[in-house]
């Protein structure tokens, strides 16, 4: 069991492209070997090591690159023993592979530098008539660690960019998770507010209807998280789906109010224009921020009458919001009133927020322009 197992590593661990390499380089030397019937010594002990580190290309890059340099600068330093198939072949691939793996460019390209730097050392030393090739092939070596470094360049620029994709993934994903929460924020933590507000009602009230409004209210929140926050996270991949958003932002509206009017705020929402002509990429933070608003009057507001208008118009988008407030705030109740979320919207769609109170009414007016929404 144990041979299987090593032969299975061994396949797992083969770097394919070096693999082939070695393969193209191990058959131009058989065929060169045919040329060369009788060979020295020398040529044998010299051409094994360099055999060797071709079979071992594919597991062992590095050191076997390494190796079959060393083997090619002896090669060129004796030209005596060099009277077998060539290596060249090999020593081309072995420079690109260096210049591939090794990081530091400056400790990589000392290997082809002693190559191209042996090999008219070689023909100097040893009385060999210069021959015009010798630039060429010295020059050759520093060519095919270039090939190597440029691929290396060009597929670190790959790795960066499939690395910058997924970045821009997980900040989408942040993102729609940040939706999320603020979905269970205005509309969870909205229902689970009224539903205190109207436990602290009962505590001073004996009528019968406080349970089942409790009850709706509590009903309506477990609603919203199902279609808000489960059913987007299961129906995430279904492309196909139709939902009419504008319709589903109304309804929303409508049911803000009429858990205010089960606290004692006495008012009806009031939706002006058309709503399909914003583009719906604006509903979702309007409807937050509507939300907002009226969970603000609920929190902060003295029951009694209100009033919400929301009005689309051909250039932009208009909200108006008045409720009484408590003597019990302080003197500047627009603090309390959680309006960062609001400002933050106005101005991120480049519109207007004004605020004011007086004689214990509050009123916010809110203005978007419609310039890059509209249709």
């Amino acid at each position: 069991m144990k041979l299987p197992q090593q032969i299975m590593s061994l396949a797992k661990a083969v770097r394919k492209p070096y693999l082939a390499g070695s393969i193209i380089c191990i058959c131009f030397f058989l065929l060169e070997l045919t040329a060369w019937p009788n060979m020295s010594p020398w040529s044998w002990l010299y051409l094994t090591p360099y055999c060797i580190a071709l079979l071992l290309l594919a597991w062992f890059p590095v050191p076997a690159s390494m190796a079959i340099l060393v083997t090619h600068i002896a090669c060129a330093i004796i030209p005596a023993i060099c009277d077998g198939p060539s290596t060249l072949y090999g020593t081309w691939l072995a420079c690109g592979i260096i210049a591939f793996e090794i990081k530091r460019f400056g400790f990589a390209i000392v290997g082809p530098l002693l190559c191209a730097l042996a090999l008219p050392v070689g023909y100097w030393t040893g009385g060999v008539d210069y021959n015009p090739s010798i630039p060429v092939l010295a020059c050759s070596y520093i060519g095919a660690f270039c090939v190597g470094f440029a691929v290396r360049w060009k597929a670190q620029t790959a790795q960066r960019k499939m690395d910058l994709a997924i970045a821009q993934e997980q900040v989408r994903r942040q993102q729609k998770r940040l939706k999320e929460i603020h979905i269970l924020h205005d509309s969870i933590a909205g229902a689970m507010t009224y539903a205190i507000l109207l436990c602290r009602k009962k505590e001073s009230s004996e009528s019968s209807d406080t349970l089942t409004q409790i009850e709706q209210v509590l009903m309506q929140a477990l609603h919203e998280l199902r279609t808000q926050i489960i059913s987007p996270m299961t129906d995430e991949l279904k492309t196909d789906k139709e939902e009419d958003t504008h319709k589903l932002f109304q309804q929303h509206i409508e049911a803000q109010c009429r858990r205010l009017r089960t606290l004692g705020f006495t008012g009806t929402p009031i939706i002006r224009g058309n709503l399909s002509a914003m583009d719906k990429s604006l509903l979702p933070p309007l409807q937050t921020v509507c939300t907002e608003i009226l969970n603000n009057i609920a929190k902060h507001g003295k029951p009694g009458a209100f009033a919400f208008v929301l009005s689309i118009e051909s250039d932009e988008v208009r909200i108006f919001a008045s409720n009484l407030y408590s003597d019990a705030m302080n003197n500047v109740p627009e603090n309390h009133y959680g309006t960062t979320l609001i400002q933050d919207f106005a101005q991120q769609h480049n519109g207007t927020m004004t605020i004011n109170s007086e004689n214990e009414e509050w009123s916010l007016s809110l203005a978007i322009p419609l310039t890059h929404q509209t249709h």
